[in-house]
């Protein structure tokens, strides 16, 4: 494994590839981060200590102790939306870092950590899922849209979660994936939700189809709000 660690705020990108089955991992190199070393110092060097010594349960155990720092200062300065920025930027860069170790595990026990935590944070339906799911734009993972991840999709009625579940299969989704956001649009959320799936459908029925002749829809594609 690689000593250097992982981008902070890795660009997100309009990704506009064929999805597949496996792991799409996007800057993949670790670099220095120096944004959580920053905020968490003592958390951080348990990490890097763990990723020197090669150890991928001890790794992925010290990734979830910073994801959890951040997730608490996230939680901490959520009605201050200004502050808040920075939060958000770090707890989405924790994941990635989270995703990423996992990705690269060969431990099925530290993997199961990763994904357990992962399920939890999104059965919570809060202020910070729409960070989490935005980090699969970077790290795809198909088996990371667990039944709790469709339980989200089905059951929220937050307009940011919305928008970053269908940001993201537009990127990387399938038929049936149409099928799952066309059912939430038929569910009596509200109309600006409505259109944000509509025109994630419509982008992900155009990449899908692969006709490059095609112009295609009339709006912009999503964006990531």
């Amino acid at each position: 494994m690689k000593t250097c660690l992982l981008a902070g705020i890795i660009m997100f990108v309009n990704l506009t590839g064929i999805a597949d089955e496996g792991n799409v991992l996007k800057g993949a190199e670790r670099m220095k981060e120096p944004s959580i070393a920053k905020v968490f110092p003592e958390e951080y060097a348990a990490y890097e200590k763990a990723l020197a010594q090669a150890n991928g349960t001890n790794l992925v155990r010290a990734s979830l102790v910073l994801l959890a720092k951040a997730k608490e200062s996230l939680h901490r300065t959520s009605s201050t939306t200004n502050v808040a920025q920075d939060e958000i930027k770090i707890y989405r860069a924790t994941w990635l870092l989270c995703l990423q170790t996992m990705h690269e595990s060969k431990n099925q026990t530290a993997q199961r950590l990763i994904v357990d935590e992962w399920n939890k944070s999104l059965r919570e339906d809060d202020e910070a899922v729409p960070s989490q799911v935005y980090t699969l734009v970077e790290q795809w993972n198909r088996n990371l849209l667990t039944d709790e991840f469709w339980q989200l999709l089905k059951q929220t009625n937050k307009k940011k979660t919305i928008s970053a579940i269908s940001y993201v299969l537009c990127q990387y989704g399938n038929s049936a994936d149409t099928d799952r956001l066309m059912q939430k649009r038929k569910s009596g959320i509200d109309k600006a939700s409505q259109g944000i799936i509509q025109n994630a459908i419509n982008w992900m029925n155009y990449r899908l189809s692969g006709d490059k002749t095609n112009p295609g829809p009339a709006a912009a594609p999503p964006r990531m709000e």
